[in-house]
């Protein structure tokens, strides 16, 4: 797992504040993008936009290795996955999860 996120230079939506994250969908949901999202949040505790993408990102990316295997070159796309989490986890605000409020331990 990456240790700082790369997102917030490529993803423009993602200001220079991390926004609290929050799940309010429930049991895991079935679907992978979605649980990968839950999985972030809930299991992980991560608290921030930020984090819960770079983490989503993460586990697509591996996925995706494990099934093309390391010689495809799939790295090449690492940014490219970072907006695919980034999207995921505003497609579900207001559905699954809300995002929003400035973290408060971020000054």
């Amino acid at each position: 797992m990456r240790e700082k996120s790369s997102i917030a230079p490529f993803v423009s939506s993602l200001d220079a504040v991390p926004h609290l994250i929050t799940w309010i969908g429930g049991a895991a949901p079935a679907e992978e993008e979605a649980r990968a999202v839950w999985e972030a949040i809930t299991q992980r505790r991560l608290a921030t936009d930020r984090e819960v993408a770079a983490y989503v990102a993460d586990l697509l990316l591996r996925r995706d290795l494990a099934a093309v295997g390391a010689e495809s070159d799939i790295g090449y796309f690492q940014r490219h996955y970072d907006q695919l989490a980034w999207n995921i986890a505003t497609r579900l605000d207001g559905i699954l999860v809300r995002i929003g409020g400035r973290a408060p331990w971020i000054h």
